[in-house]
């Protein structure tokens, strides 16, 4: 007959198994900082289909827009550390920020942990087609004989797009102003519009309105040309060498998450992820998808900070331009 000794010990082993589960009772609210339509709302959306018949409950993707995505980090942060609330962000909002906002109202290496790497996509230049330009080089010699025109849009000051903008210039010795946007869809649309010369954003974001004749992709940040668009050159063989990004997405939960809970939602979110039916969505949206779990994420994100804070800190650029 078991021991009284026994049966605390199995109730004791049975309550820390338990202790980090997800609660059923509520779906689990994915937070994104940017507006409907774009890579860091239609990626979530589709992967939260299919991440319910794994873990068997919901995800909702909520979009709280807003500071470069600083609204949902803060959200995030505050929310209880039980797997129910996570952040989807590309990271601005988690390297760059970390750089350009001398007072963040988050930390962004103590505040969450990592969960998976979803993927990533590279940046890339579009023009509108009344500008009458057909490659960089064009571009670049228009930009320098309409000064007081030249123009680029990016999804947010302090975001990696605008951050190469501002590279590419340099590296072309041409000037450009900067215009901030509350995502990729509304610098898109001035971009096609005239109303901007140019447009700074993931490629995910470009390919649909440059197949559609809208806009003009006319270089992609990428080391070598893209599988999602093969015949787009890159910034690097038309001799700008130094202009290469990507733009990473992932999802975090806030710090204090217990290991167990961030593996399992890890291990769903990147199966749904690398789900066969979702490749061909992503190719089309120019979307590499990845699923890395939470700590080969983690080492990502400490690489990229390492890449982009010398090249931020030499813009001189502080959320206060």
């Amino acid at each position: 007959m078991p021991s009284l000794r026994t049966h605390c010990i199995v109730a004791i082993l049975a309550g820390l198994i338990a202790a980090p589960t997800l609660a059923q009772d509520k779906p689990i609210r994915v937070l994104v900082g940017y507006p409907a339509g774009g890579t860091s709302d239609i990626v979530p959306r589709l992967i939260a289909e299919r991440v319910k018949d794994r873990l068997g409950q919901t995800m909702v993707v909520e979009n709280r827009v807003g500071a470069a995505g600083q609204i949902a980090a803060q959200q995030v942060k505050a929310a209880p550390a039980d797997g129910s609330v996570l952040l989807f962000t590309p990271f601005a909002a988690t390297v760059i920020a970390k750089f350009t906002y001398p007072k963040l109202a988050y930390d962004p290496d103590k505040d969450f942990v990592p969960v998976s790497f979803a993927g990533h996509t590279p940046i890339a230049l579009a023009v509108g087609p009344q500008l009458g330009v057909g490659s960089l080089r064009d571009f670049s010699g228009w930009a320098k004989a309409n000064a007081a025109k030249a123009s680029y849009g990016s999804p947010a000051a302090g975001s990696a797009p605008h951050f190469l903008g501002l590279l590419f210039a340099r590296e072309a010795g041409i000037e450009l102003v900067h215009a901030a946007y509350r995502g990729s869809p509304p610098a898109v649309n001035d971009t096609a519009a005239g109303h901007i010369a140019a447009t700074v954003t993931v490629l995910s974001d470009l390919l649909a309105p440059h197949k559609a004749g809208r806009i003009k992709v006319l270089a992609v940040a990428s080391e070598g040309r893209s599988a999602l668009a093969p015949d787009l050159p890159t910034f690097r063989e038309l001799g700008y060498g130094n202009v290469v990004g990507t733009t990473i997405y992932g999802y975090h939960a806030p710090a204090g998450t217990p290991a167990a809970v961030v593996a399992r939602l890890s291990e769903a979110i990147n199966a749904a992820v690398r789900a066969p039916d979702l490749a061909s969505r992503f190719a089309d949206m120019g979307f590499d998808p990845v699923g890395d779990g939470a700590e080969a994420y983690g080492r990502l994100l400490a690489a990229e900070s390492a890449k982009w804070g010398p090249i931020i800190k030499a813009s001189g650029f502080t959320a206060s331009d």
